[in-house]
């Protein structure tokens, strides 16, 4: 139990303290299930904003069946790295971005907790603080 208790904690610590933007959406209705500090800081948004709302909502609205077809194409061969994407940003600035994702992941004993996890990385992000 305790060696549990100890891996959530450094899972936990290793995905807020990133310096890359980590999105985890349910694999199956794209749902964004957890965002990281970086990724507020990306997007603009809060987490509370970000969790429940789709994962196209990170996408400028008139490329939302090429976000959705990238996601679904990542989901289907468990992982893949799409460049030259674009991140809206609360204040409406399209920000390029790389996302590499690992694909559907399980997790703990729920088989229906599968979430694929992904990065989003460019050189327009602001300077590290």
């Amino acid at each position: 139990q305790e060696a549990l208790a100890e891996s959530e904690e450094l899972y936990r610590s290793l995905f807020e303290n990133a310096q890359d933007a980590i999105f985890f959406a349910d694999p199956e209705t794209g749902i964004l299930l957890d965002v990281n500090q970086y990724g507020e800081k990306l997007t603009g948004y809060s987490k509370k904003e970000l969790i429940g709302k789709h994962q196209t909502f990170l996408h400028p609205s008139d490329d939302s069946d090429l976000y959705k077809e990238k996601f679904g194409s990542a989901v289907r061969k468990k992982g893949g790295i799409f460049r030259n994407l674009l991140i809206l940003t609360k204040d409406g600035r399209h920000v390029p971005v790389e996302i590499s994702s690992g694909g559907a992941i399980k997790v703990g004993n729920c088989p229906s907790t599968r979430l694929p996890s992904t990065r989003s990385t460019t050189q327009a992000f602001p300077a590290h603080s």
